[in-house]
């Protein structure tokens, strides 16, 4: 890494432990300019929940979902019973519009009282369990911490983006000077040297 991006990265320390960075290639040529730069979170909240504590919130947020379960249903049931007298309303009213148009004219649909309305049942009681202050305490931290993370995940993107470029055209260089190189008359002499290749003056190899 260079030193330009060296100073850079700081700022993005705490995200080493939960983030992810791909490189991904396009095109037949590899250059700065055929690269992609994917990064995304990994894990979730309850990485950032201190170890001690993470059992015990687990617990709990277990505990609550299977209570808004068992809630839910109830509503669902006492919505069912509310409805009831409508519900049958509306089946005797078709019954009878059945009834009037294979029998007699007499029978209406106008002779109905008016459609009922649900009935006025009390809800159940939410009893869903809170987390307790100490432990409540912790997933809240983690959760704001997370939002955080979140926060900074595009600024991290384009650090990304910008070292993914600074690097690729770090090696470009690098191959190019060595091609430079290879090809100098430095590098055929420590060539000829490195084997003990020797030539006389008209350019005859020594046997």
């Amino acid at each position: 890494m260079t030193r330009k991006m060296k100073g850079k990265v700081e700022p993005f320390v705490s995200l080493e432990d939960v983030v992810s960075v791909r490189v991904r290639h396009e095109g037949r040529n590899c250059h700065w300019n055929s690269m992609e730069v994917l990064v995304e979170l990994t894990g979730g909240v309850m990485d950032l929940v201190p170890k001690d504590k993470r059992d015990e919130v687990l617990s709990h947020l277990e505990e609550r979902e299977r209570a808004q379960s068992n809630y839910n249903r109830r509503i669902e049931s006492v919505r069912q019973e509310r409805f009831r007298p409508v519900r049958d309303w509306e089946r005797r009213k078709e019954e009878r519009e059945r009834s009037t148009r294979k029998g007699p004219k007499e029978w209406r649909p106008n002779v109905f009282l008016k459609k009922p309305e649900p009935l006025d049942i009390l809800d159940p009681i939410k009893d869903i369990p809170e987390l307790p202050p100490h432990v409540k305490m912790a997933f809240d931290k983690a959760h704001a911490e997370w939002q955080e993370l979140e926060t900074r995940l595009p600024a991290f993107e384009e650090f990304m983006k910008e070292w993914v470029e600074d690097t690729s055209r770090e090696l470009e260089k690098m191959g190019y000077d060595e091609i430079e190189y290879q090809e100098s008359g430095e590098a055929l002499e420590e060539f000829f040297d490195a084997n003990e290749i020797e030539f006389e003056k008209d350019g005859t190899p020594v046997k």
